[in-house]
Order: C-alpha cells, then sequence, then structure tokens
C-alpha cells in the first residue's frame, strides 16, 4: 500500500492500525511515500492514543518529520 500511495499524488496513509509489533513501518512510509503522505492516526477509542503517540516517537524523526505527521498533513488535507 506505501507504494500505491507514493504513486498517487492526492492520496494519504495514517498510522492507525498498527501497533508496537509495526514500529519502523513510519520511517519507512515516511521514505518511501514521502513527508507528506502519512497523517497520524490512532484508532480511539478502540485504542490508547498513546500506543501511537509512542510509535512514532519512537522512530527518532526529525522536527519537520513529526510536525508533518502529528499536524501539518491534517491540515493540508482538509483545507
Amino acid at each position: 500500500r506505501i507504494d500505491l500511495i507514493a504513486q498517487y499524488e492526492n492520496a494519504a496513509l495514517d498510522i492507525s492500525g498498527s501497533g508496537p509489533n509495526s514500529w519502523g513501518m513510519v520511517r519507512y512510509a515516511l521514505n518511501r511515500a514521502g513527508t507528506n503522505k502519512i497523517l497520524f492516526g490512532s484508532d480511539f477509542p478502540i485504542r490508547n492514543p498513546g500506543m501511537y503517540i509512542a510509535g512514532v516517537l519512537f522512530e527518532h524523526l526529525s522536527k519537520t518529520q513529526l510536525e508533518a505527521v502529528f499536524s501539518r498533513n491534517f491540515k493540508n488535507l482538509f483545507r
């Protein structure tokens, strides 16, 4: 799916549905599809959002990448 997201200008991917067993995929997705294509998602109220926040922070992303995933990409999607 990540390769498909990279191919289409108006496609994006959120990280919900992943979990600790998928940590490492956020960085892979950012590198493969582009920083502007990945959105934060938590599956709340089904799952604890803290788990997803920790998963993103685990990736040791740059400040620019964190801002994109947690805020900017969502804002751009709905403008």
